[in-house]
Order: structure tokens, then C-alpha cells, then sequence
């Protein structure tokens, strides 16, 4: 089975999180919060994997600038 990337839940979930480049700690500790939720999460969706791995990103890059 081969799941679609839907644009429209993915864009609730940008409104909902706002992802955004991490400048301070609580930024950072907020990031990490999601990251968290989704590494815990089952049966996650595309849309969510997405935005899963853009927190990631935003993470390791707040970290290797520090």
C-alpha cells in the first residue's frame, strides 16, 4: 500500500508546531518536545514523518552551531 503525501494535513501540522531555525535554548527544548512526541507516536503519517524530520534537522543543526 502506498500512502500520499497530503499538503493539507502537513500544512496543519506547520501551523500547529511552526517549525522555524532554533536561535535559543527553549527554542531547542520546545524542538526536542516534538521530536520526542513523534519518536513515541505509532503509526505515524507521512505528513507527520515530514515534519519529524524536519524537527530533526532543526535540532542536530542547533547542536553541531553551539
Amino acid at each position: 500500500m502506498t500512502l500520499t503525501f497530503n499538503q493539507e494535513q502537513y500544512a496543519r501540522l506547520l501551523t500547529k508546531y511552526q517549525p522555524k531555525v532554533i536561535e535559543t535554548e527553549q527554542e531547542y527544548r520546545q524542538a526536542l518536545t516534538v521530536v520526542e512526541y513523534f519518536v513515541f507516536k505509532k503509526d505515524r503519517t507521512p505528513e507527520e514523518l515530514a515534519l519529524y524530520d524536519l524537527a530533526i534537522v532543526l535540532v542536530i543543526d542547533f547542536r553541531l552551531g553551539m
